[in-house]
């Protein structure tokens, strides 16, 4: 048998807008950011209080970086939802819905951030995540958790990148 007879043709993962299309786990959101640019470079709205999709109030920021090649994850959060947003260069953010009270308990979601197409993720509570830098350059984002972060008492909770209790290889090459 000649191999393009094996080949499994892509499935669709786009709007016609140019939108993903993904089967979002429960609570999370993805709200692409408008870049506008002209002859001095580019302006990208990372928040506006008038956004319609925002239903917790902006309260805290930081920025955080990820080294090529590196794996950060898994963790989750109790008390408050993260909201992520890609400031330079590109990284995978793989979420797991292991909530028992879930109608989507079990499934994973892949997002592939980069500046070059912002937006913002929303991640809730409970709900596991880890970030993965496939590219040879850093990668920086900025969160707008919905809680400060509390020195005494960090909002975090994890597993290492191997662990066998979530089905998902964060060591999977890009492509595969």
């Amino acid at each position: 048998m000649t191999l393009w007879l094996k080949a499994k043709q892509d499935q669709k993962t786009t709007t016609e807008t140019g939108n993903f299309i993904q089967d979002l786990i429960d609570g999370v959101r993805y709200m692409p950011l408008n870049p506008i640019g002209d002859d001095r470079g580019t302006l990208v709205e990372l928040f506006n209080p008038k956004w319609e999709n925002i239903e917790e109030p902006f309260t805290y920021c930081y920025q955080t970086s990820l080294l090529p090649g590196v794996v950060k994850g898994w963790a989750y959060h109790k008390l408050h939802k993260d909201r992520y947003v890609m400031i330079s260069g590109a990284m995978k953010v793989v979420l797991y819905d292991d909530r028992d009270d879930s109608s989507t308990k079990g499934k994973i979601n892949e997002f592939y951030l980069t500046h070059e197409r912002p937006g913002m993720l929303t991640i809730p509570e409970f709900v596991w995540h880890a970030d993965v830098n496939f590219t040879s350059n850093e990668a920086i984002l900025m969160n707008f958790p919905t809680l400060e972060y509390i020195r005494d008492a960090p909002d975090k909770y994890r597993l290492p990148p191997d662990t066998d209790l979530i089905p998902y290889d964060l060591y999977k090459k890009p492509g595969g």
